[in-house]
């Protein structure tokens, strides 16, 4: 017997036993199948002839000194190796699993397989299998290598040996996103800057927080916010080699600018001739629980009246303070000092005179 598809006229050509033909007489090979039933059939073309039992018989004719004869002998075609390997394949985490298909080696020119390839992903620890996917379900595992298992092919002259691929799953990219206002305001009250993630796997929306330094603060002033690392959560550590983001990403600058008080000067009016009243000023508004308290520096006033200065309006002007949280507004507080008239009071000296002729 042979191999299926390695049948040769010429090496596979029978031949009789030693001293089973004496008188040289050309012997005739006839070849016979033998089904399952046990029964045989002759006419069988050895090289197209598939997997089976088979017999050859031969049959030598009469010669001068011999009668003719007959002998048989059984033989067995043995099916060929067909080895089917699954191509390799590459998801991101949390994509559907899938595959590239199988190549197929060993076929005999014009064989082909039948059925439909049936395709599973395995992972495996020690001949313990850890996660199974089937195609079209989502991969959700931490785990980055599978072995893809293909199998439901077959022809009926071959013994198929299959050949495991392997479906990498490459970490998921995540965005980190940061508010696009990243100027705030002196409130009296922390500001929070929180990243955004996205291109997360949904399943993974409860277990995964950034977790960030500087990027809360009360006071004014320039900080810088970093995303230091992913925190998947106590339940979750593994997930963090299921996602990746770049550096560019992992920090942004913000601030805190002051808050204006305004400064408004209160008016006066005196009379000509009256020195100044001591200047005084309304500052608002302040936020929080701050006050007067948080101011520096000391107001001052300036006007150009002096006592004796002509009636007329002049401007009182402030300046002087300063704070850590707050700038000033003085400009649009400028007070009104008014200088009215004096009024003219006439007094006589004497009023009563005796007559003495004169005036």
């Amino acid at each position: 017997g042979w191999t299926y598809g390695t049948y040769d006229a010429r090496r596979n050509k029978p031949v009789l036993a030693e001293g089973s033909n004496p008188g040289e007489a050309t012997p005739e090979f006839t070849y016979w199948m033998i089904d399952e039933y046990g029964d045989e059939h002759k006419g069988t073309d050895l090289a197209s002839a598939g997997v089976g039992e088979y017999v050859v018989k031969a049959e030598i004719p009469a010669t001068a000194n011999y009668n003719d004869g007959k002998a048989s002998a059984d033989f067995t075609i043995d099916p060929a190796v067909a080895v089917v390997t699954a191509k390799d394949s590459e998801i991101t985490y949390g994509e559907e699993a899938e595959n590239n298909g199988y190549e197929v080696t060993g076929l005999v020119s014009g064989d082909s397989l039948t059925g439909t390839a049936e395709y599973k992903y395995i992972k495996t620890v020690l001949g313990v299998t850890i996660g199974e996917y089937e195609p079209g379900d989502l991969v959700s595992s931490v785990s980055h290598k599978y072995k893809i298992v293909v199998s439901g092919l077959e022809n009926e002259n071959y013994d198929i040996e299959y050949v495991d691929g392997t479906m990498t799953v490459s970490p998921r990219h995540l965005t980190v996103s940061w508010p696009s206002d990243l100027s705030f305001e002196y409130k009296c009250e922390a500001y929070t800057v929180e990243p955004t993630l996205e291109g997360f796997f949904e399943d993974d929306a409860d277990h995964l927080q950034v977790v960030v330094e500087g990027n809360e603060a009360t006071n004014v002033g320039e900080y810088t916010a970093e995303s230091v690392y992913m925190n998947p959560g106590l339940y979750h550590p593994s997930l963090q080699r299921c996602y990746e983001w770049s550096d560019e990403q992992a920090s942004v600058d913000w601030k805190i600018t002051k808050k204006t008080l305004y400064v408004t000067v209160d008016d006066q009016e005196i009379t000509y001739g009256e020195n100044s009243k001591p200047f005084t000023a309304t500052i608002d508004v302040f936020v929080g629980d701050d006050d007067e308290d948080v101011l520096g520096g000391e107001l001052e006033f300036s006007c150009s009246y002096k006592r004796f200065s002509d009636v007329g309006y002049y401007y009182i002007t402030a300046s002087g303070l300063d704070a850590e949280n707050y700038d000033f507004n003085y400009e649009d507080g400028v007070g009104e000092l008014t200088v009215v008239a004096a009024p003219l009071t006439f007094t006589w000296s004497e009023t009563d005179f005796d007559y003495d002729g004169e005036y």
